[in-house]
């Protein structure tokens, strides 16, 4: 260990506790992200580019949304409107 550390160590645990948080959260969201893909191309086939975009910038809050609503889209345009009414 550095002596920068050892005089901080607490700044140190709160940075690291920091990074795992967010290194976690990010995990989280590209699993939501894949999961979600992966559903819509089994119900769908293939995604255009421009789907795929707009769910890879969904939160995890509304990535949650498209997953419980999969079952409910019809088509593709569905899934479209849906995606324009949850940016």
């Amino acid at each position: 260990r550095s002596s920068l550390e050892e005089a901080f160590p607490e700044k140190e645990n709160k940075v690291m506790a920091s990074f795992v948080l967010d290194y976690v959260e990010k995990g989280k969201q590209q699993g939501q992200i894949l999961f979600a893909l992966r559903l819509l191309k089994r119900k769908f086939g293939e995604l255009q580019n421009s789907i795929t975009e707009q769910i890879q910038s969904l939160s995890n809050d509304k990535l949650e949304e498209l997953a419980d609503t999969v079952l409910e889209l019809e088509n593709k345009e569905s899934l479209e409107k849906w995606l324009s009414e949850n940016k």
